[in-house]
């Protein structure tokens, strides 16, 4: 609260100090040239492993000079020789400060993504902070990680190994073995915006009769950049009476030497399908790091994650 006071008193008296000049050269034109102010860096360049993913917060303060309200801008510096997009994003974009403001700091945060790849060395994050104030920021770049190269470290495995499995919710059925019930569950990783069973990454390994559902997915396989469609497909059409017809479904994935592990569950689905289908995630490869998300939040799934019901069901027949 003092500082506020402080600053509007200092605000105040400025603005005194300009109606009185006005006053005694009436016919005088004055051009005032507004100083430009600095960032500094409070916490230290951090130094990181590109193998250790993480989200990195850097402390910044504004001198005195500035005496306005301001909007800064955050990019990323042309020293940088790590790559945006690639080997890290900008979580913080923007920043308002009220005049004064800057002195009690302001924060950025970088996330690093994890990346086996095999580097020329150690990659830099430099940051560059702009407006466009009158009086401005002294434009400079800013140091604040640097990427230790990973590359003698294994790389992740070239495949990912599928498992989709399901169980009835009625504790009474989930004695049983599900398979005895429904025994035709299909899974398909295809072309985003295709019919199902247009393509398959899998080959058509996990479009069996087979229960649980098993498949392998080749990483080389997908285009780089290009988001696919996994769709999970259900034939059942069955009159359990009483029972309750929900069904869970769970996808269990692992990739060997990566963070891309975990278990997934799926609600939704019942027993009475005749024939119904949902895009219930997409999955995608950035260089050596492959993501699956909910299709519909665009949530990234990781172990134990529950997907949405938001999806929305569709018939299908099944080709023979």
């Amino acid at each position: 609260m003092r500082n506020n006071i402080l600053r509007r008193l200092l605000l105040f008296s400025i603005a005194a100090l300009t109606i009185f000049s006005c006053e005694e050269a009436s016919n005088t034109s004055v051009i005032t040239a507004f100083e430009k102010y600095t960032v500094t860096m409070l916490t230290a360049p951090s130094v990181v492993s590109e193998v250790d993913a993480a989200v990195y917060t850097f402390d910044f303060t504004l001198d005195d000079k500035q005496i306005n309200d301001t909007h800064i801008t955050i990019g990323v510096g042309s020293s940088s020789t790590a790559t945006e997009g690639v080997d890290f994003d900008l979580v913080t974009h923007d920043v308002e400060l009220l005049a004064f403001q800057g002195q009690d700091g302001f924060s950025v945060d970088v996330e690093v993504y994890e990346d086996f790849e095999v580097e020329a060395g150690d990659e830099e994050i430099y940051l560059t902070f702009t407006s466009v104030d009158p009086n401005g920021i002294e434009l400079s770049e800013t140091k604040v990680i640097t990427i230790e190269d990973s590359g003698l470290l294994p790389q992740p495995g070239p495949t990912i190994d599928f498992t989709l499995r399901w169980e009835f919710d009625d504790p009474l059925l989930a004695m049983l073995d599900p398979c005895d019930i429904v025994n035709d569950f299909d899974m398909t990783i295809q072309t985003a915006g295709g019919a199902p069973y247009d393509d398959d990454l899998l080959g058509f390994t996990m479009a069996t009769l087979a229960c649980p559902q098993v498949g392998t997915l080749t990483v080389d396989d997908m285009t780089d950049g290009e988001v696919y469609e996994v769709l999970v497909l259900i034939y059942a059409g069955i009159d359990l009476g009483d029972f309750d017809h929900a069904i869970t479904v769970y996808l269990d994935f692992e990739r060997e030497i990566s963070a891309f592990n975990g278990t997934v569950s799926i609600t939704g689905f019942d027993a009475t399908m005749p024939g119904n289908y949902g895009v219930i995630f997409t999955i995608e490869r950035n260089g050596n790091v492959v993501t699956l998300k909910d299709a519909v939040s665009g949530v990234i799934f990781g172990e134990g994650l529950l997907a949405g019901s938001g999806y929305k069901f569709q018939t299908v027949k099944k080709p023979k």
